[in-house]
């Protein structure tokens, strides 16, 4: 306890960068109140260290909310766009392009399942592919293999 009020300021550093790692390497900069308050505690910690504020904890406290109030008013929208921003784009996996022949006729109205992983799959083609035609996987949904003939 005597350590911490002789270096009160490198305390409130150390403090600010373990919630920051938190926040950012296991809540995934999810929650944007830890990154405040771990920003105003670095901040706060080199007002002390500078001389500006005080070393007691009243002085601390006071900079802490007060600067994460600010930095909660102004930096909420920023971030909240830059979280926003997500990739429409389909995610590539490893059963696109996955090759097999079709035993059964598939087409758009049909209902053919294809036993592959362990999983049921309900094959999918916007044109008809007769039974025995070496296909491919082009796409993937929930349960679903969008097929298409292989070249």
């Amino acid at each position: 306890m005597q350590w911490l009020a002789e270096h009160f300021a490198t305390s409130l550093l150390i403090l600010g960068l373990v919630i920051l790692a938190i926040e950012v390497l296991i809540l995934g900069f999810a929650t944007f109140f830890l990154s405040f308050v771990g920003i105003a505690m670095v901040i706060t910690s080199v007002l002390i260290s500078t001389g500006v504020l005080s070393s007691d904890w009243f002085s601390a406290l006071i900079s802490i909310s007060v600067l994460t109030l600010v930095l909660a008013i102004y930096g909420y929208k920023p971030l909240r766009r830059f979280q926003e921003k997500v990739s429409r784009k389909p995610a590539k996996n490893d059963l696109v392009g996955h090759s097999f022949t079709l035993e059964q006729e598939v087409g758009p109205d049909s209902q053919v399942n294809y036993r592959y992983s362990g999983i049921n799959w309900i094959l999918c083609s916007k044109t008809p592919i007769p039974a025995g035609t070496l296909v491919e996987v082009e796409k993937t949904e929930v349960g679903k293999f969008y097929i298409r003939p292989k070249n």
